[in-house]
Parts: structure tokens; sequence; C-alpha cells
């Protein structure tokens, strides 16, 4: 159920960046991707557990309190988010080149052009 409100923004700058180039519209699914899915740390009573680091950054866009999301990213291992997000790209950018999606997400339809 995480997932369902990160394909809505997936969506949403799917729709925004139509009308751009192929890389410029790969870029931007890749920065909003690699953002939204990341895994990241969290704390949970007495542990830490793995949650999208696009979780963590919606709570401090929507409450400001973004030393809190400083403090709960230095929870993880020293080295996690240097090997997540690269990694996490990689793969983002993988499934984007062998997915097959509808070009209609993607391109303007013929209808609309002039």
């Amino acid at each position: 159920m995480l997932a369902v409100p990160f394909v809505i923004i997936l969506s949403g700058v799917a729709r925004l960046v139509r009308k751009l180039s192929p890389g410029l519209r790969t870029t931007a699914f890749l920065l909003t991707a690699t953002l939204l899915f990341t895994p990241g740390w969290a704390p949970a009573t007495i542990t830490v557990v793995p949650i999208p680091f696009g979780a963590l950054l919606g709570v401090a866009v929507f409450t400001f309190r973004w030393n809190e999301l400083r403090d709960v990213v230095l929870l993880a291992p020293p080295s996690w988010y240097w090997f997540a997000f690269p990694a996490t790209a990689f793969l983002v950018y993988v499934f984007r080149k062998l997915m097959i999606y509808n070009f209609a997400l993607w391109t303007e339809p013929e209808s609309r052009r002039s």
C-alpha cells in the first residue's frame, strides 16, 4: 500500500515531462524514482526498520522538520546511502530501459500534434 502514492507521483511526473526529449524524460524518471524508492532506515520502538526514502522525505516535506530527516538518515550504517542511492539508480535505469510501457504516458498522442 505504501507504493500507491509513489506510483501516483511517478505518473504525475510522467505527465509533466511527456513533451520533453527522451533523455530528459529518462532523467526525470530516474531522479524521481531513486528518491522515492531508495531503501532507508526508520526507528520503530526498539529497532530500526527498512522504509523507502520517499516516505522519510515526504514526512519531512509536509512537516518542515528537516533536522529530523537528518537524524533519521544518520540511524543507518555510515556507508548505507553511499551504496543505496547509486544501486537504486542503476536498478531504476535498467527497469526504465527494459520495461514495456505505454507510450501514451511518455509522448504526445498523434491526435494532439499539429
